[in-house]
């Protein structure tokens, strides 16, 4: 939810050993309205139902397998190719 209060369109990247993994690491920000423009055309949101009756946040956290937390992970490197296609790819042709 910290994206929420960042202007514009935003990179958040988590490291598992930084701040025990709640609070990014790093934060990029692209205040171009036509990356908004275009991100408003191919990202659809589903609603989704609240979390059951119960459900404490705090003991809910999702683990991060051992292999996803190096910095050349696969999750790591498809979030660096995805942040970077966004920047090129909503330009008009």
């Amino acid at each position: 939810m910290i994206g929420l209060i960042y202007p514009g369109v935003c990179r958040l990247d988590y490291h598992a050993g930084y701040r025990g993994g709640i609070f990014p690491k790093h934060i990029e920000s692209n205040n171009d309205p036509g990356i908004a423009r275009w991100l408003e055309r191919v990202l659809h949101l589903l609603p989704v139902m609240p979390r059951p009756e119960g459900i404490i946040r705090s003991e809910s956290r999702i683990s991060i397998p051992h292999s996803f937390a190096g910095s050349g992970s696969p999750a790591m490197t498809a979030s660096t190719q995805s942040w970077e296609e966004t920047l090129r790819r909503w330009a008009p042709r």
